[in-house]
């Protein structure tokens, strides 16, 4: 490696200086391009010369080449310029510009020699005069490369002075001799020339070198310094003069491109409150010549606070001497400063986050318990204590055998705490969790954690113990409320099928057999609508004590919901056993109630199954019971069904109608007739009733008592219901669309839609917003049975729907056990009689002061009343007499298909009756 010698000294490397020594000699050679002018120029008068002397293609081959060899030269001395070749590119660029000198040289030697042949003395003269030439100039201008002055001055001159020194004329062996003579001249003074450009150039990269590395020791030195944010000063404290470091004026907040401040005035950046206490070390330092380290705080000109730390002593010399001494106080310091803001806000946010941790850990419902490898207490909250009852003082001593001898004689089983506690410690990184029983009844929850760092070490254990006594006390409260009805007292649903099951493997061994017995009361609801929540509660209570008083205590009475009882009937051996016990039930449920001054005559029915060996688990037993209920309701109430293989039958019956009827509803089997309701006065017709039927495709058209009650058990009356409303809407507006007359158009709407009256109200809006039926001529028609689901904080939904405009109907009216009370209840527009009061008015004097007193009391509160049914003139007569204005029945039309009520929409919407006429 290269050394330079900075002074008498010092010596230093310089890594790299022979690269930049070639690549500046090369440099000087390219900024030199006259030479090549000048060989270029020489080259044509030579030609010039020559021309008469040589045939013209020699001249001109020779003149070619040479030009060639002169361009090449230039292009590359100019790519040299214009490129940065790197470092080791340089040498390959020197050997190039050697070649191209060498190529020069030979042309011009080949020149010499030719000429030399001649006899003329004044051509050699010419020849040895302008190789002269040429050999000096690139002297002159190449020799800061030598390599380039030997590749042209050895081949040009060379031949010339052989050809000379070889000529028989002393003359021209004197011209060689002077010429060598001169070429060797030449070359030395070259040689010389190069030497001291070389150490020139070698002085200056030096320079430069060493230039750029204390250039970069100062960025690097002030990079580093912005790393660590420490700055560096010196103060001269006779003469208030200091230097700081780029970084030092940065941390005090100050801009090194502008005029610095004063001493006074970078001392004033100190925090009010930490001035006495810096002053106070600095007169320390400075009377006992000690170096002193501060953390105070510095005042922003934005008013935010910087901590920092400084660091100062006072300087000395390499006689260990006080620098700038005055008697024997030393007055010259230096320092640095750190700014350690943000180890400050870390430092009070980790001393925030220890106050938050703490707290944390006192206010836990958990006692905390932390333990390094070795056992010893490092930590621990009061609540440990509490839990089990160990002084503070036994916890602060640290020594964890003391502690776990404490625990010990609380827990109830010591020996198994112990031996877990042991296996937990000899498992450093074991995570645990369980629960002990104490003396004192009390439950304790325990849970461990290792402590480790991120790199795995292990740093100890910390255990949390929790009293879940309450919790523990709950849960068994719990689970015997989740086996019981909290209203009634009696088993629930999963108490029932354990009593199923175990009687079922009971008589799988032999024993007796059994009967589970499902009861619905009755019109419950009437009960709850009308005398309120509270008394319906009293009510179910009643039945329950009724149902124990007249079953044994082997038999397991449960509430399944609501107004929905079982029993398990034990040891029956015949059905008429079950049946004599159905019969007593039904007899004790529908005696008199009198609950809180209320009189209350009710009923059940029950649904009976018996236990046989082709049932194979609880849930089957008590379908069937379901199923036998089902037939009993709907065959009159107040009674008992046994489950038969034929209602098993009808049941898979009604299960693939469902299926089918799912398929129907979605690729459009359903299809809407309509049965007019006409005015008795013009008989013209005013509404139509939507009615559904199914056109079946194996079985043809189904009226809607078909798969109606299937739709309501299967859940598909919504969809249904839905696509019966969209059908009737679509088919008024296209009325309305074709011009014709308006007219009203009823749909029927289930129990099962009014389950979620709030749903219904929004699909209804949306249907109307879809289709675009004006709302007063939708009217919906509910049933007392539906009116009964509609919870009284529902009742402001039928109101919503009549401001829209949409007409409510009760339809079979008379029917129910409420009707008047609905009439009151219920925002009402219509009425509609049921058939089995008109069928026979004409007879009954019963159903015809049923239908008269309807009639007249509809009118007093100003509803409109329809009858159904009608099917002769002298109903018809009897009712226009009565004051009923619509009617609705086969007298006048069956339901008809959209074709035929268009076509009577078309003629004037006149209708005749298909039977006598009306007197």
């Amino acid at each position: 490696m290269p050394h330079t010698q900075i002074d008498d000294h010092v010596d230093i490397e310089l890594p790299g200086l022979d690269v930049s020594l070639v690549a500046e000699r090369i440099r000087n050679i390219t900024q030199n391009r006259l030479d090549l002018i000048a060989n270029e120029v020489n080259a044509c008068i030579v030609v010039a010369v020559l021309w008469r002397l040589y045939p013209e293609w020699l001249v001109l081959l020779w003149l070619g080449l040479f030009s060639i060899v002169i361009l090449v030269r230039f292009i590359l001395r100019r790519r040299y310029q214009l490129v940065v070749p790197e470092p080791e590119t340089i040498r390959l660029w020197g050997w190039a510009f050697t070649v191209g000198a060498f190529m020069t040289g030979c042309l011009w030697s080949f020149t010499g020699s030719v000429v030399l042949v001649t006899a003329e003395p004044l051509y050699n003269l010419f020849a040895l005069f302008l190789l002269g030439g040429m050999l000096a100039g690139c002297i002159i201008r190449n020799s800061a490369y030598m390599p380039v002055v030997y590749a042209f001055v050895i081949p040009a001159s060379l031949p010339v002075i052989v050809i000379l020194l070889t000529r028989h004329n002393l003359i021209q062996i004197m011209m060689g001799l002077l010429f060598g003579v001169f070429a060797a001249v030449l070359l030395s003074t070259g040689y010389s020339i190069n030497r001291s450009i070389i150490e020139n150039f070698r002085l200056r990269i030096s320079q430069g070198i060493l230039l750029e590395r204390v250039r970069q020791s100062e960025s690097v030195m002030a990079k580093a310094q912005e790393i660590a944010h420490v700055g560096s000063w010196d103060i001269d404290l006779v003469t208030k003069t200091y230097n700081c470091s780029v970084e030092a004026y940065r941390i005090f907040g100050v801009d090194p491109a502008k005029p610095k401040p004063t001493y006074l005035e970078m001392l004033a950046r100190i925090h009010p409150d930490d001035r006495e206490m810096v002053s106070k070390n600095l007169y320390a330092m400075i009377t006992k010549g000690m170096g002193r380290g501060t953390d105070h705080r510095l005042v922003m000109d934005d008013g935010t606070i910087r901590y920092v730390h400084e660091q100062a002593r006072i300087e000395r010399g390499p006689d260990g001497r006080a620098m700038h001494a005055v008697g024997t106080i030393s007055l010259h310091a230096i320092g640095t400063v750190q700014d350690i803001t943000e180890r400050k806000i870390a430092e009070d946010k980790l001393k925030f986050a220890n106050i938050l941790l703490r707290t944390e850990a006192e206010a836990s419902p958990d006692g905390i318990f932390v333990v390094d490898p070795n056992r010893k207490i490092i930590s621990f909250n009061n609540r440990f204590c509490e839990i089990w009852k160990i002084s503070h003082e036994t916890v602060k001593a640290g020594i964890d055998s003391d502690v776990l001898e404490a625990v010990k004689t609380l827990v109830k089983d010591p020996e198994t705490f112990h031996a877990l506690v042991e296996d937990i410690y000899s498992r450093p990184f074991a995570i645990s969790h369980d629960e002990f029983e104490l003396l004192d009844g009390r439950f304790i929850e325990r849970h461990t954690v290792p402590l480790s760092d991120p790199g795995g070490e292990n740093l100890g254990r910390i255990w949390f113990f929790r009293d879940i006594t309450e919790s523990k006390q709950a849960a068994a409260y719990a689970l015997q409320m989740t086996r019981f009805d909290g209203l009634t007292g009696l088993a629930n649903r999963s108490v029932l099928v354990e009593a199923l099951q175990h009687e079922m493997s009971r008589a799988k061994r032999g024993k007796k057999g059994f009967a589970v017995m499902y009861i619905d009361l009755d019109h419950f609801k009437d009960v709850n609508d009308t005398l309120g929540h509270p008394v319906g509660d009293a009510f179910l209570q009643e039945v329950a004590d009724r149902l124990r008083a007249n079953t044994r205590g082997a038999d397991t009475i449960a509430r399944l919901g609501g107004d929905e009882f079982a029993v398990v009937v034990t040891d029956i051996a015949e059905p008429a056993d079950a049946a004599a016990l159905a019969d007593k039930l039904i007899k004790a449920l529908s005696s008199l109630y009198s609950i809180q001054g209320n009189d209350i005559y009710s009923s059940a029915s029950i649904g009976i199954d018996l236990y046989g060996p082709e049932v194979e688990d609880a849930e089957t037993l008590l379908s069937h019971a379901d199923v036998a209920l089902y037939r009993a309701k709907a065959e009159g109430r107040a009674s008992y069904r046994f489950f038969t293989d034929a209602m098993d039958a009808e049941v898979m019956r009604r299960i693939s109608l469902g299926r089918e009827l799912h398929e129907a509803i979605d690729s459009g089997q359903l299809f809407l007739l309509y049965q007019p309701q006409v005015n008795t006065g013009s008989a013209r017709m005013v509404g139509v009733e939507s009615l559904v039927r199914w056109r079946h495709p194996t079985r043809g058209i189904l009226r809607p008592d078909a798969f109606i009650p299937v739709a309501e058990r299967t859940g598909l009356i919504i969809k249904l219901g839905h696509v019966v409303l969209l059908m009737a809407c679509r088919q008024g507006m296209a009325w309305l669309n074709a011009g014709l007359e308006p007219i009203r158009i009823a749909v029927n709407v289930s129990v099962m839609q009014f389950k979620s009256p709030i749903a219904l109200e929004a699909e209804i809006i949306a249907v109307l917003e879809e289709t675009g039926l004006p709302p007063h001529l939708l009217e919906l028609e509910l049933t007392e049975t539906v009116l009964m689901n509609v919870a009284r904080e529902h009742r402001d939904i039928l109101v919503r729907l009549r401001k829209l405009g949409v007409l409510i109907a009760i339809d079979d009216f008379g029917t129910g056990y409420s009707s008047l009370d609905y009439l009151r209840r219920f925002p009402v527009d219509r009425i509609k009689i049921a058939q089995n009061f008109v069928r026979h008015i004409e007879t009954a004097t019963g159903d015809a002061s049923i239908v008269k007193a309807t009639i007249g009391l509809a009118k007093e509160l100003d509803i409109m009343v329809i009858a159904e049914g009608v099917e002769t003139a002298e109903q018809l007569k009897l009712l226009k007499k009565w004051g009923c204005e619509e009617v609705q029945g086969y007298y006048f039309a069956k339901p008809l298909v959209v074709e035929e009520i268009t076509h009577m929409l078309h003629t004037g919407g006149t209708l005749q009756p298909r039977a006598g006429k009306v007197s």
